[in-house]
């Protein structure tokens, strides 16, 4: 980071058989200084194959501002819970750094307003848009993957009212059940 006046985001595992648990499933952020910024503990390891290795993280995802705008980073199935990457939107955060599950995260980018970079190493990497467009993929680990991408928010409606409108259609669903019922009941009552 200091040699080349870079800001890195390395992710990685430390393994401790005398540790409880023995697993640390962790992102750093170094500053061009050399300097830890944060580290980041996997929030939601997953369930059966990480769980009774590790404790989960805080949730709280880590922000760092960059000269081109904020970045944070969270890991592998965390992109799957919509709650936590709404931080992301909450704090401005222009890219999120993020391993594993593409589709999914792609979404949660495009529903928060962030362009995402998502390295693996056995699995396909991507680098997206806040919009979800493919800005580069690679498919085969031994590659390397280039790719110039916006660190700017994007303003989403899923940002500024979250599950409203879900809620909203399950109760609309719950009042049009209940006036069925009640128009059914009235209508047998006539006959």
């Amino acid at each position: 980071a200091t040699k080349e006046e870079i800001i890195l985001l390395i992710a990685y595992g430390v393994w401790d058989p005398d540790g409880e648990p023995p697993l640390e499933n962790k992102v750093a952020a170094i500053q061009p200084t050399g300097e830890v910024a944060w580290e980041y503990r996997k929030a939601h390891p997953i369930v059966g194959a990480e769980s009774p290795l590790m404790s989960p993280g805080d949730g709280v995802v880590r922000t760092l501002d960059t000269s081109t705008g904020r970045v944070a980073a969270v890991i592998c199935h965390d992109l799957d819970f919509p709650t936590l990457l709404a931080q992301a939107n909450r704090n401005d955060v222009g890219l999120v750094v993020g391993p594993l599950h593409a589709d999914m995260a792609i979404f949660r980018a495009i529903e928060n307003g962030f362009s995402l970079f998502r390295p693996t190493s056995n699995g396909r990497s991507i680098a997206t848009d806040a919009w979800g467009r493919t800005v580069s993929i690679v498919d085969y680990p031994d590659d390397a993957m280039v790719a110039h991408l916006q660190v700017a928010r994007v303003p989403t409606v899923y940002g500024s009212i979250g599950d409203a409108f879900a809620w909203l259609c399950l109760m609309g669903f719950v009042a049009l059940a209940v006036i069925g019922v009640a128009r059914g009941r009235d209508s047998h009552g006539e006959a």
